[in-house]
C-alpha cells in the first residue's frame, strides 16, 4: 500500500484536492488507477477544500 504522488493525483484531477465523487468517478472511468496484482493505493480525500477521509484501492494476490 502507498499514497499516490501529487503528479498521479493530477493526473486525473487537475487541482490536486479530489473529492470523493471525483475519485469514484476516476475509479469508474479506469484511468489506470488500479495497481498491479498484490498492490494498493490510497489517497486523501477533500470535502470544503479540507482533508475529510483516505480512499484505499487495490488488487489482491488471491
Amino acid at each position: 500500500m502507498r499514497p499516490l504522488t501529487a503528479d498521479e493525483v493530477r493526473a486525473w484531477c487537475p487541482r490536486g484536492r479530489p473529492t470523493a465523487a471525483e475519485w469514484k468517478a476516476a475509479l469508474r472511468a479506469d484511468l489506470d488507477l488500479f495497481p498491479h496484482r498484490g498492490l494498493g493505493r490510497c489517497t486523501v480525500l477533500y470535502e470544503d477544500d479540507e482533508p475529510a477521509e483516505i480512499g484505499y484501492w487495490g488488487v489482491t494476490t488471491d
